[in-house]
């Protein structure tokens, strides 16, 4: 339908051409005996112009239908989308522990939320032995059998009894192990390595200890109102 609505002025001229043209052509002398007279291929040739005319509107009528479905399909996966709830979670370092976020990141509120977690965990400096932190096993099984509502762009936090300040021999490899799922979705597996969201010393041994004293050092400076530089 596009194409019509470019050159719409192109039919406009065949209307006034073809006729004219169609009455030239007949009147020019046949070389051969034909069947028929001029009046019986004039009736023929606008048959045939017809259903011509039929076959282009019938392709343009079917093409612009597969768009509109096209379309409709991807208004529905919009909307399907936008009132879908959509969950996910990370590890955020608090104070002396990890925090476990579940986040509904979506503008409906997910509910009958199920949260499954296990821990992968092995004890730092022995990967072969299993480490489980404090009170894991009670939040697992709390979570196991509790379901949760969780509105639009709004979170639940569970804590992880894991030190997020230790250096990263000293923190317990592996990952922890969260599947999450409502009523009507399961958002799959996720795996959270405590290492990756630790605030922990890549480099030398304190460093968060002297960043800690750099900042405190420099907030003194400007308590005195002193310049740092001269």
């Amino acid at each position: 339908m596009e194409f019509i609505r470019k050159y719409w002025w192109c039919f406009i001229i065949a209307l006034i051409v073809v006729p004219i043209a169609l009455n030239f052509i007949l009147l020019i002398p046949a070389f051969t005996p034909i069947v028929g007279d001029n009046q019986t291929w004039l009736s023929f040739i606008g048959t045939l112009i017809g259903a011509l005319a039929s076959f282009v509107m019938i392709f343009f009528t079917a093409k612009t239908l597969k768009q509109n479905e096209e379309q409709l399909n991807e208004l529905k996966r919009q909307w399907k989308e936008e009132h879908t709830p959509y969950l996910s979670c990370q590890l955020i370092a608090k104070s002396d522990k990890f925090l476990l976020r579940v986040l509904n990141s979506s503008n409906v509120t997910a509910n009958s939320v199920k949260i499954i977690i296990e821990s992968v965990l092995f004890k730092p400096k022995d990967p072969g032995e299993a480490y489980t932190p404090h009170n894991f096993d009670k939040l697992k099984d709390f979570l196991t059998v509790q379901e949760f509502v969780v509105p639009p762009r709004e979170s639940l936090y569970f804590t992880i009894w894991i030190t997020p300040y230790a250096e990263v021999n000293n923190l317990p490899s592996g990952y922890i192990s969260v599947s999450l799922r409502d009523e009507s979705s399961d958002f799959g597996v996720y795996k959270l390595y405590p290492q990756n969201f630790a605030f922990a010393s890549f480099e030398k041994e304190n460093i968060g200890n002297s960043v800690v004293n750099a900042i405190s050092e420099v907030g003194r400076k400007i308590e005195n109102k002193t310049f740092l530089f001269k």
